[in-house]
């Protein structure tokens, strides 16, 4: 599954530069970087419909969306509100919440 990764960056539905990796035929992880409480509230089901969108486009099996926030904790706060309202589309899709410094080696490419 691991033998091919490919690094690339796209644009969010917001305009965001989204740092992509398709690991194998299997696995879409979209990686936004910066993201703050706020953006979350407007944009968060807008950044999994686009993801999910290209894992289905791209006949891959699982979408990883990836946020690094300066403050982690209020973005995963608000992100589990949301997810209450309107839960995840489907068992292949997962959400975390890092720190923008454990995605440093990341954005470093």
């Amino acid at each position: 599954m691991f033998r091919a990764i490919e690094h690339s960056v796209h644009p969010t539905t917001d305009g965001r530069n989204a740092i992509q990796l398709r690991i194998g035929a299997r696995l879409l992880v979209q990686v936004v970087i910066g993201v703050e409480a706020e953006a979350v509230k407007s944009r968060l089901t807008e950044w999994i419909a686009q993801g999910v969108g290209q894992r289905d486009a791209n006949h891959l099996n699982r979408f990883r969306l990836v946020l690094g926030a300066t403050d982690p904790a209020a973005v995963g706060s608000v992100a589990r509100e949301i997810m209450v309202q309107r839960p995840l589309p489907d068992e292949r899709v997962h959400l975390h919440v890092l720190s923008i410094e454990a995605l440093t080696d990341l954005t470093r490419r």
